[in-house]
């Protein structure tokens, strides 16, 4: 078993674990029961991290991570509806018609 990644939240490494299963890579979510919130004299929490159970998908999963759509660009429109879509989607939410320009 191989970590991956740390994440700020617990919804970020739950993404990012989806993301790898729906390639084939078996992983794991540690400390994201956790939370963040450090209060006075209390040790800083771990944050939540990802880990592949197999160290051979280790590559493969790096790879997969970096490939996935950044979610600070602008929104876009539908060419086909015209609704706004958020920028990490390649598919209209509204209609399922493919981005024309990513």
């Amino acid at each position: 078993m191989k970590q991956v990644l740390e994440f700020n939240t617990a919804l970020e490494a739950s993404f990012a674990a989806g993301l790898l299963e729906s390639r084939g890579i078996i992983c794991e979510i540690r400390n994201a029961g956790i939370p963040m919130e450090r209060g006075f004299g209390t040790p800083a929490p771990m944050a939540p991290s990802l880990w592949v159970v197999d160290d051979a998908d280790f590559p493969r999963a790096l790879e997969a991570l970096r490939d996935t759509p950044d979610a600070s660009g602008r929104p876009w429109s539908c060419p086909k509806c015209k609704s706004e879509n958020e920028p990490q989607f390649d598919a209209c939410w509204s209609c399922g018609t493919e981005r024309s320009n990513p």
